[in-house]
């Protein structure tokens, strides 16, 4: 009888023990998930920019070679 008593009563205890674990986990799950968010808006943007920078390089390198082109034909 007595240690059908404690387990009944430990049954209890550990439920309360790991009711803290639940938002535990998902405080910091929200936090990885808008990190991960934030950190890949953040990459595409740079991306876009690189990719826009590339795009003007490539304008002023045709710029100058239609330039020397003409340049040359006369």
């Amino acid at each position: 009888m007595i240690v059908w008593s404690y387990l009944y009563q430990s049954q209890p205890m550990k439920q309360n023990n790991y009711r803290f674990l639940l938002p535990l986990v998902a405080t910091i799950l929200m936090g990885l998930s808008t990190w991960v968010l934030i950190t890949l808006v953040e990459l595409q943007t740079l991306v876009g920019m690189l990719q826009q920078e590339l795009l003007n390089i490539d304008k002023q390198m045709g710029r100058i070679y239609a330039h020397m082109d003409r340049l040359m034909s006369k």
